[in-house]
């Protein structure tokens, strides 16, 4: 490629500059979220799902820094399998199975009414390898006595809360990773950057930039180069795209888990938050917002949960 890692995060803002309106917009915002990242209160962790290099880096900082509390991206009720993929017998690779039946309807209620048909399934599951970063978050904060929390809405709420998310009943029956990265592998930005850097794709770029670099940045290095990177993918969404698509119910989700953590009697240590980069560019503000409302507004985080027999 045409560029070195070492030049990718002047690369990263230069280039948003160069096709991006509101460069200096930009630039304001994102300095103010590298300047939230790490607080003595919370730490905030962007990571890719399945990448060693994050993997790698958040290992040694929890081993390091000893948070009082990790916290990471996936459904609320996984705490119940948390015993289980720390525990050393845990053989990876390994993956929870989650499932919501609309037995109710719910997904429905808007529309005209249809002939009867079969009920509205779905499932998805969340896999985990041994470089995974939130397994091995998991792990590290096990290792120094940690809370270990999941903080995503439940996968009934996720798929409840997407506007899209109307079924059709022709379709077979899919299953869907919880640790994928759509809105990264298909940001405007991401496939311009890839361009002009002289990688085929977004995981050729993704791998320049962070993996076969990944030893040569401190981490406080590397973790602003990768929410650098997650904050311009994300200028490509407005918020109306991920109201629809559900990301704005489960980041305010995670961001009045993360303020119920921040609660607690930490003894000075800081509460860690694991979450794939292109949340961790919207939480800081989120958590902010959530403090100042106080702790009324909780609807996002009750339980709508249907499981299949």
């Amino acid at each position: 490629p045409g560029d070195t890692p070492h030049q990718s995060l002047r690369s990263m803002v230069g280039l948003a500059g160069g096709f991006m309106s509101l460069s200096a917009d930009l630039h304001a915002g994102l300095k103010r979220l590298l300047g939230q990242l790490h607080s003595p209160r919370v730490v905030y962790f962007p990571i890719r799902h399945h990448s060693p290099a994050c993997a790698a880096h958040l290992d040694a900082w929890i081993r390091e820094h000893r948070p009082a509390a990790v916290l990471v991206e996936g459904p609320a009720s996984f705490a119940a399998h948390i015993p289980f993929l720390v525990d050393p017998r845990c053989r990876c690779p390994v993956a929870i199975f989650t499932s919501f039946v609309d037995a109710k309807g719910r997904l429905r209620k808007n529309t005209a009414p249809a002939a009867p048909g079969p009920t509205p399934r779905f499932g998805a599951f969340y896999p985990f390898c041994d470089y995974s970063p939130e397994l091995v978050a998991l792990r590290a904060g096990h290792a120094v006595g940690a809370r270990l929390r999941f903080i995503d809405l439940e996968y009934a709420e996720m798929i409840l809360g997407q506007s899209e998310a109307e079924p059709n009943d022709d379709e077979p029956i899919r299953l869907p990773s919880l640790a994928d990265d759509p809105h990264l592998r298909h940001s405007i930005y991401m496939k311009e950057l890839a361009r002009r850097l002289g990688c085929r794709d977004f995981n050729e770029l993704w791998d320049h930039l962070f993996e076969t670099c990944w030893m040569t940045p401190d981490t406080d290095a590397f973790v602003d180069r990768l929410a650098s990177y997650c904050y311009l993918a994300r200028q490509d969404y407005t918020g109306d795209h991920l109201w629809h698509d559900g990301t704005a119910a489960r980041e305010a989700c995670m961001a009045a888990l993360i303020r119920e953590e921040m609660q607690m009697d930490n003894a000075g240590r800081p509460v860690l938050v694991v979450t794939g980069g292109f949340h961790t560019a919207a939480l800081p503000d989120l958590v902010e917002q959530t403090e100042v409302a106080g702790s009324g507004d909780r609807a996002t985080t009750s339980p709508v949960v249907a499981r299949s027999p």
